[in-house]
């Protein structure tokens, strides 16, 4: 049985990783995959090679589509996230007012410095809701040097491009975001290194971006979909996938299954 290589404290290989991941993909695509046939060509194939229940043969090219550490994002983040809730209702109703004023419609990701034990995050928020009160009109993106950030404060990046509503805050503590830096940038040099012969499939050849943490839904997806109707079908991929280990599981597929 595969160990899960966030929890296993021999040193593994890429290898090793990337067939683990792709096991869990193939336990919730909805593609019929047999996992007991999964391989790991060398290059220049592509990352994996697997059959389907007919026998037909796909190719997969995989890559880790955050840069970001990976920390406990689980029952920390949750607990820190709901406490964060709860003092901000419980602030003034002017402090309140003021932090929806101009933070509404966002989520609001935060991340500690890896050092922090849960009480010293935890102690924290309120200065962290006091930094809320700061944020400009209609900031959008790392909150820090506009507020001076204290030492030990986490970073603070307010998102505001989600279908949130003007009355809602999001809050995500220490959890892996994909954003624009690094997925578009990925996703693209994939597609061209495919489109200029880099691979050597054996089989029809599919993208799969995975992600190690707990995934915010800070991500541009609409960027993604524009990226991919202009160049997905010169670049010999029949479909990219996203995918996050653990609850997550697939959050993005183009094209749709059932539209190939």
């Amino acid at each position: 049985m595969p160990t899960n290589p966030q929890c296993d404290n021999r040193r593994r290989t890429s290898k090793e990783e990337e067939r683990y991941v792709f096991e869990e993909f193939a336990k919730v695509c909805q593609l019929p995959l047999e996992i007991a046939t999964i391989s790991s060509p060398p290059e220049p194939e592509p990352d994996i090679l697997v059959h389907c229940q007919d026998g037909s043969p796909l190719s997969f090219e995989m890559v880790e589509v955050t840069n970001l550490p990976r920390r406990k994002t689980t029952s920390d983040s949750s607990s820190i996230e709901a406490q964060i809730h709860q003092e901000r209702c419980a602030l003034p109703d002017d402090e309140r007012k003021e932090i929806l004023r101009r933070c509404g419609g966002t989520a609001i990701n935060i991340r500690f410095p890896k050092e922090l034990t849960k009480p010293k995050k935890m102690a924290l928020i309120p200065q962290i809701l006091d930094a809320l009160r700061g944020v400009p009109p209609g900031h959008d993106g790392r909150l820090f040097p506009f507020i001076r950030r204290p030492k030990e404060f986490p970073h603070i990046y307010i998102q505001r491009d989600l279908p949130l509503d003007k009355d809602c805050i999001e809050f995500h503590v220490d959890r892996a975001t994909l954003t624009k830096p690094n997925l578009i940038p990925m996703i693209t040099e994939k597609l061209e290194k495919a489109r200029n012969g880099g691979y050597t499939p054996r089989a029809p050849m599919e993208f799969l971006g995975w992600s190690s943490g707990s995934l915010s839904p800070c991500w541009p997806e609409h960027e993604v979909e524009e990226l991919l109707r202009e160049r997905l079908d010169a670049s010999g991929f029949r479909r990219v996938w996203l995918f996050g280990l653990g609850e997550t599981g697939i959050f993005f597929v183009y094209p749709p299954l059932e539209s190939r």
